[in-house]
């Protein structure tokens, strides 16, 4: 029975893992939207029309139609919102220059290669296969973290399994305690008998 149990969490497991194949295919698609000019603004316009539709239905509000509390939690919201933009623009710049800095500087192109093939298109190839290793890497990452977590589910099964098997034997006990002190209950029922 416990098999089944495990069994169960797998396919969890598996139902959670196929939705985030999902999402990260669905991450995907949206970049490539995003990357043609055309679709890009397609997407913007479906999206304008969306937004139309849901504030002429009354699923949006506009600030002018909350009350004061909303309007007080609205604009907290976009605080955070503008804040945490910031910061992530912050941030990424400060990542950059520290990079710029730290990076050595480029190795220079052999100039029989110069002719051959543009400049551009050498550090595409560099960069190609670094993204390559990145990714080998973040795989053999993710899949020993994976190995983990199921090691420890199947350890913490285990433990549940011990637990409850203990909490039944303590359970038994205190019953068998329990029968062996006489009640006021059963001292009258064997006086009565």
């Amino acid at each position: 029975m416990a098999r089944l149990k495990v069994q169960n969490k797998n396919t969890k497991a598996h139902h959670e893992e196929n939705k985030r194949r999902q999402r990260q295919a669905m991450r995907r698609l949206r970049e490539s939207r995003r990357q043609d000019p055309e679709k890009n603004e397609e997407d913007k316009r479906k999206e304008r029309e969306r937004y139309y539709r849901r504030k002429e239905a009354g699923q949006i509000k506009t600030i002018d139609q909350m009350s004061e509390r909303e309007k007080r939690n609205q604009r907290k919201e976009w605080r955070n919102r503008s804040k945490k933009h910031y910061l992530g623009k912050k941030n990424a710049k400060e990542l950059e220059l520290k990079l710029q800095e730290d990076s050595p500087p480029t190795t220079p192109i052999p100039e029989e290669l110069v002719a051959e093939a543009p400049y551009d298109e050498i550090l595409q190839e560099r960069d190609d296969g670094r993204k390559r290793q990145g990714r080998s890497r973040r795989r053999k990452h993710v899949k020993a973290l994976r190995k983990e977590i199921d090691s420890l589910k199947v350890k913490l099964e285990k433990e549940k399994r011990k637990k409850e098997k203990y909490r039944i034997r303590l359970k038994r006990v205190k019953k068998r305690l329990h029968k062996n002190i006489d009640s006021p209950e059963k001292k009258v029922e064997a006086l009565i008998k």
